[in-house]
């Protein structure tokens, strides 16, 4: 074969393989708009998953704050029984001493002993009738 017949031979091939019918499939097809919406709605998703946990990080804070404002309350509940009862002890003229432990029932209006709402023990004093120190919130 001629030189010349060689180069419209490979051009013959060339312009087969160029022009093939599995070629388009090589190439990527620009997305369809279903693919779009897919994509929009993935990107969607992400973002709601990290609002999600930004939320959830939120609300364990607020948990926090409110557990230790409940503390703090259940600690001046017992701290005003305690008085009371020091109170009561002075008026009937006995000796004057806090309660040995807060933990009796008959020392609030209502029988609850209060409790650190976080599962908190509490160190109390019957010196001086108070809850010194939580373990979860400190004194």
């Amino acid at each position: 074969m001629s030189a010349k017949k060689w180069g419209a031979v490979f051009a013959a091939a060339v312009a087969l393989s160029v022009f093939a019918p599995g070629y388009a499939q090589d190439r990527p097809e620009a997305p369809t708009a279903e693919q779009r919406e897919i994509a929009r709605l993935k990107a969607e998703v992400a973002k709601l998953k990290a609002e999600i946990a930004r939320l959830k990080r939120e609300l364990a804070e607020i948990r926090r704050i409110k557990n230790a404002g409940e503390c703090k309350v259940g600690r001046g509940v017992v701290a005003a029984a305690c008085s009371l009862y020091f109170a009561h002890r002075a008026a009937l003229g006995e000796e004057l001493k806090f309660p040995d432990s807060y933990n009796d029932p008959k020392l609030y209006a209502n029988g609850k002993v209060p409790k650190c709402p976080s599962g908190g023990v509490w160190t109390y004093s019957k010196t001086t009738g108070r809850i010194t120190k939580c373990s979860v919130h400190g004194p």
